[in-house]
C-alpha cells in the first residue's frame, strides 16, 4: 500500500506539471498551504429521495426509453387496429359525349354520378393479424422490463453515489 501512495503521489505531481504547462522534468515546489472549499453545500442539505427524483428529471437515457416504449406501445394500438373493419367511400362525377362526330355541343354530353361505399372485413387471414398483435404486445412488455431495470438500476446508482458522498464528506472533515 505504501508503494501504490507513494506511486500516485509521484504520478499526481506528474499530470500537476502538466496541467500548469510545466515541463516533465522541472521539479515542482510547494510553498503555501492547501485550502479546502465546500462547493457542494447546498447538496449536503438534500435528501436521498431528492437526489433520486432530481435524477429522474434529468436523466436523458431515460427519456429515450420512455420514448421507445411509447413507440412500441403505439405499435402494439396499430396492430391492434388490423382487426378493425376498412371503410372505403367512392364518388364520381363522369361526362360523356357519346357521338359519331366531331362536332360536339355542350348539350350533347351526358352527366352520370355514382357513389360507392365499400365495407371490408377480412374474416380469414391465416392468423397473420394475430401474430403481428402478439409481437408488437411482445414488444412493448419488453420494453417495459428494460424501463423498469433502468430504473432500479438507476435509483441503485444514485444511492451508491449519494452514500459514497456521504462518506467522502465525513472523511473529509475529520
Amino acid at each position: 500500500m505504501l508503494e501504490s501512495a507513494l506511486a500516485n503521489k509521484k504520478l499526481s505531481i506528474q499530470r500537476l506539471k502538466s496541467l500548469l504547462d510545466l515541463p516533465l522534468t522541472d521539479s515542482l515546489v510547494v510553498v503555501d498551504t492547501l485550502n479546502t472549499t465546500e462547493f457542494l453545500n447546498e447538496y449536503t442539505v438534500m435528501s436521498l429521495e431528492d437526489f433520486k427524483r432530481l435524477s429522474k428529471e434529468n436523466r436523458n437515457d431515460m427519456k429515450a426509453l420512455q420514448f421507445q416504449r411509447d413507440a412500441a406501445s403505439t405499435g402494439e394500438n396499430i396492430a391492434l387496429g388490423q382487426f378493425t373493419p376498412t371503410v372505403s367511400l367512392i364518388a364520381s362525377v363522369d361526362q360523356a359525349a357519346p357521338l359519331n362526330n366531331a362536332r360536339v355541343n355542350w348539350s350533347d354530353y351526358i352527366r352520370s354520378k355514382s357513389i360507392t361505399l365499400s365495407l371490408s372485413w377480412p374474416l380469414f387471414e391465416g392468423g397473420r393479424r394475430i401474430l403481428d398483435y402478439q409481437i408488437a404486445k411482445v414488444r412493448t412488455d419488453q420494453m417495459d422490463l428494460v424501463l423498469k431495470q433502468a430504473q432500479s438500476g438507476i435509483e441503485m446508482d444514485v444511492e451508491q453515489s449519494y452514500y459514497n458522498f456521504i462518506e467522502t464528506s465525513k472523511v473529509c472533515r475529520a
